[in-house]
């Protein structure tokens, strides 16, 4: 209990999201919060760190009993508990503040986690594709991460809790802060199955639109990759789908209609290479590399269709005297290597309806494959 207290004040001295918290406590506290405070109340320090001084440890111990009172966890950048993938970040938290099932954050060292973000204002289509998708990712045993906000988080939240899933809200807040106003039952029903709150920031800590952006790299550091449904071209969202690049971290985006305000920042992540989402799949595949345990949605249309192809009969040797005359010029041609149709124009110097007619009927019997720019082959 003591020394959280000193954790605590660690956290109030030195401003969030600032670089230097765990430097200036590895370089001048030993690791430890409470020598650094000896040596600042011993004028040990000046320049920048002369500011530690002015901090009062009273005030941490007010907040410490508060936390207690309502049942928050502290956990420090020492504690078993405290995510690995939080401590080699840009300035990573030394402090989290937590309430809920703290089972999940061992579960991130081997379990897969998804971060789910878009739009505050989502469209009826936003809201389509992220059930779907979150709905997908869950029956796949897939944790999901979001901020909690409304709109695209919400939807995530509350479409993990009606499939049965796991579930981390990672706050631009203090926990003990009711924003927003709309989701204070969401947050007793997150709470109540077992789901996880999670902030850098103190008990009594606003809502303000600087902290949500800082709040973004823990979004991104805790997940796998993170996912967007929907967002304008000046977009939180963005902002998480740059702090999981930094990171290393996959980025997935749904195209939208390209004349929709609402979807251009989604378009514009899969210009800058994001990976294209219109099923479950597409995100399953990239997670299958790390975690092979994981299965495709196999109802999925395409791999129904892959499931199918696999359980037909073997084909029979192809009988070539059930083909036309044509068709079994262009099919000797072929044989050789792929032929554009222009080439086999060329080749054959044959009309091109008959040519087409020939193509038609080798297709039929499977003779011949189909290649991108209009080319045939064995």
């Amino acid at each position: 209990m003591e020394d959280l207290v000193y954790w605590v004040w660690l956290n109030q001295a030195i401003e969030v999201g600032r670089t230097q918290a765990i430097d200036v406590l590895a370089e001048h506290g030993e690791g430890l919060p409470q020598v650094l405070f000896e040596k600042s109340i011993n004028n040990e320090f000046c320049g920048e760190l002369f500011k530690l001084k002015q901090v009062s440890l009273n005030k941490a111990k007010s907040l410490l009993k508060k936390c207690n009172e309502t049942g928050c966890e502290i956990i420090t950048c020492n504690s078993p508990v405290y995510p690995r993938c939080l401590k080699h970040i840009y300035a990573a938290p030394p402090v989290l503040y937590a309430k809920g099932n703290l089972s999940f954050l061992n579960e991130l060292e081997e379990s897969p986690a998804i971060c789910i973000v878009g739009s505050r204002k989502n469209s009826a289509y936003g809201e389509m594709v992220t059930k779907e998708l979150t709905r997908g990712l869950v029956e796949a045993g897939i944790m999901t991460i979001s901020g909690f906000a409304v709109g695209v988080d919400t939807v995530v939240h509350k479409e993990t809790l009606l499939s049965n899933g796991k579930t981390i809200a990672v706050l631009g807040c203090g926990i003990d802060i009711d924003y927003p106003q709309q989701n204070i039952g969401l947050k007793q029903e997150i709470l109540m199955s077992n789901g996880l709150f999670l902030s850098e920031y103190p008990p009594g800590v606003a809502a303000t639109k600087i902290n949500f952006p800082v709040r973004n790299r823990i979004m991104a550091a805790l997940s796998d990759g993170v996912l967007v449904t929907e967002a304008k071209l000046r977009s939180g969202s963005l902002i998480t789908a740059h702090r999981c690049l930094e990171q290393g971290k996959d980025v997935f985006s749904v195209p939208h209609n390209i004349n929709t305000q609402g979807g251009k920042g989604c378009n514009k992540l899969l210009k800058d290479g994001a990976t294209v989402v219109t099923h479950v799949n597409d995100i399953l595949i990239s997670l299958q590399t790390k975690y092979s345990h994981i299965k495709l949605d196999l109802n999925h249309e395409e791999e129904k269709e892959l499931k199918s192809q696999k359980e037909l009969p073997l084909l029979q040797p192809l009988d070539v005297s059930e083909l036309s005359d044509k068709a079994i010029k262009v099919l000797s041609v072929l044989r050789s290597a792929p032929k554009e149709l222009d080439a086999l124009v060329l080749e054959l110097k044959m009309h091109l309806g008959d040519l087409l007619s020939s193509i038609t009927e080798l297709e039929l019997v499977g003779a011949i494959k189909t290649y991108p720019g209009a080319a045939y082959g064995i």
